[in-house]
């Protein structure tokens, strides 16, 4: 079924919210975020996005220990594709090495 939905956006030329999400960061990989200073974040709903779509605000947030402010309930899921974990959260914090 993946390699159908695969072959139809190529056919139509089309993409989804990952693909976008995984070309912001890969462009945000080889080179710095440049765009207006971004100095602090809120994000409501933290459990309907996926983990890639939580890395991008590190990426562009000078300081995400003192300028992310997230919240959400695992109990209001609405996302089907995404199968959140707020333990899931906690890695992303360890990967771009936020302190608790």
């Amino acid at each position: 079924a993946f390699a159908t939905y695969q072959e139809l956006q190529r056919q139509w030329r089309c993409f989804d919210r990952m693909d976008a999400c995984f070309h912001v960061v890969r462009q945000l990989q080889l080179q710095t975020y440049r765009g207006p200073p971004i100095h602090s974040v809120a994000v409501d709903e933290v459990q309907d996005l996926a983990q890639l779509e939580l890395a991008l605000f590190f990426l562009v947030s000078p300081r995400p220990f003192d300028g992310l402010f997230i919240t959400g309930d695992t109990s209001q899921t609405v996302s089907r594709s995404v199968d959140f974990r707020f333990c899931d959260l906690r890695s992303i914090f360890t990967h771009f090495k936020v302190p608790p």
